[in-house]
């Protein structure tokens, strides 16, 4: 059975079996239905696709300028701020972008108007204000024609009055010259200027001008030569009382130096008695070191000092006891008693006493030192226990024929013989 399409008041011209209606209406352009992009509008199918597309105020659109999409109903809205967008300048027409219209305004549009930045106070808009700047500005910065000095074109007059290099003209002969020279020219070339006489030195105080100074000379020869023999004579007086001055001077000197080397000689004659004395006090020194070293290597000492007074040749070789000396000493818990003669060899003797009797065994030694001007002889001894218990002696030196007579001079203005010191050091090992 045919029939046609249900919608065919609304134009659908649709004709099939009715088997297939169902299908046709399926697919039928003039079957009504909402907009999906849910603006409310009611259309046939055939129509509303192309509302979707093109007539939606819901439909998704792109933005010229930025390429952002948004619905159709906000374009316009979103297109009266799009920072993208070109927009005409207020002031100069031309075109920019939205987003930068700031920063024309701010530094390059030419139309805004600024106060001059050179300080002269003058507003203009920008354009001509670089023109302002350079050329027109009573505050900008001009080099002088005459001496390249920079200066500010308002204070250029006030500089060209004080330029060295601007040329005027003397104030007194009136020839032109650069302002630094005008001083030079009137001291020492202008002819106007009135200067002193050549012979001022020489006590001529007349002044007249430069041109004049040659007849001034000419004519004043006779009173200019008697000032310079006046002046010459003064110098020579001056220069003779400096002279005798010095002359004084120098005796001073002289004198002070005299002084000082009587002071320097004896000074060193200080010194040359402090080097003897430092001499003697080393010698002294060696000695007494020598004795310490000895007298710290051993256990028990005693230093005795014999001075035999009156030694002659007859007493050096005669036997007389009289040159001898007893003694008797505690060394050690021991005591002892020796003596010492003097013949023409220095003995030491041990008495076989009880005082020199001991019960343990030791060894005595004795150092003889003899002190004399010329020389130190020493002569050592031992003894030990044994020796004391019988008795010894022994000699302690000898004395050649030289000594005897080196010792035993006599003394011609005494007639006595000389005096011998001998230092024992009697030792307890």
């Amino acid at each position: 059975l045919k029939c046609s399409c249900p919608l065919l008041s609304r134009g659908c011209m649709w004709l099939g079996t009715l088997g297939k209606c169902e299908d046709h209406l399926d697919k039928c352009g003039y079957v009504y239905e909402s907009c999906k992009l849910e603006c409310g509008v009611v259309l046939g199918r055939g129509e509303l696709e192309m509302h979707e597309k093109e007539k939606c105020p819901q439909r998704k659109v792109e933005c010229n300028h930025c390429m952002r999409e948004f619905k159709s109903c906000e374009l316009t809205e979103h297109l009266e701020r799009c920072p993208k967008m070109k927009v005409l300048c207020d002031l100069c027409d031309i075109q920019i972008t939205r987003e930068e219209i700031e920063k024309h305004l701010k530094y390059d549009c030419g139309m805004v108007r600024e106060v001059c930045g050179l300080g002269c106070g003058v507003t203009l808009t920008r354009n001509k204000l670089v023109f302002h700047v350079k050329d027109a500005c009573i505050q900008r910065e001009i080099y002088c024609e005459h001496c390249e000095e920079c200066a500010k074109y308002c204070d250029m007059s006030t500089h060209l009055e004080e330029c060295p290099n601007v040329t005027i003209a003397c104030d007194l002969c009136g020839i032109e010259k650069y302002r630094k020279d005008i001083p030079l020219h009137v001291k020492d070339h202008c002819l106007e200027n009135e200067i002193e006489c050549i012979f001022v030195k020489y006590k001529c105080l007349e002044r007249m001008k430069r041109k004049h100074l040659d007849k001034h000379v000419e004519e004043k020869q006779g009173k200019h030569l008697g000032l310079t023999l006046t002046a010459i004579e003064d110098l020579i007086s001056s220069q003779t009382k400096e002279l005798d001055k010095l002359n004084e001077s120098v005796e001073k000197q002289n004198k002070h130096i005299d002084q000082h080397r009587k002071e320097i000689n004896k000074l060193n004659e200080d010194v040359k008695y402090q080097n003897e004395e430092i001499d003697k006090m080393r010698t002294e020194k060696t000695i007494t070191s020598q004795r310490i070293e000895l007298l710290y290597s051993i256990t028990d000492t005693t230093i005795i000092t014999w001075e035999i007074e009156n030694v002659t040749n007859q007493r050096m070789h005669g036997f007389s006891n009289r040159s001898s000396v007893s003694e008797q000493y505690e060394m050690a818990g021991y005591r002892f008693s020796f003596k010492f003669r003097l013949r023409r060899q220095l003995f030491i003797v041990f008495p076989a006493t009880p005082w020199n009797r001991c019960n343990n065994p030791f060894i005595a030694k004795c150092n003889i030192v003899l002190l004399t001007n010329y020389t130190i002889d020493c002569g050592k001894v031992e003894v030990n226990q044994k020796d004391l218990a019988r008795g010894c002696e022994r000699t302690i030196t000898s004395f050649s024929e030289e000594d005897i007579k080196k010792y035993s001079e006599p003394n011609y203005a005494s007639g006595l013989g000389k005096t011998l010191t001998l230092e024992i050091i009697f030792t307890m090992q």
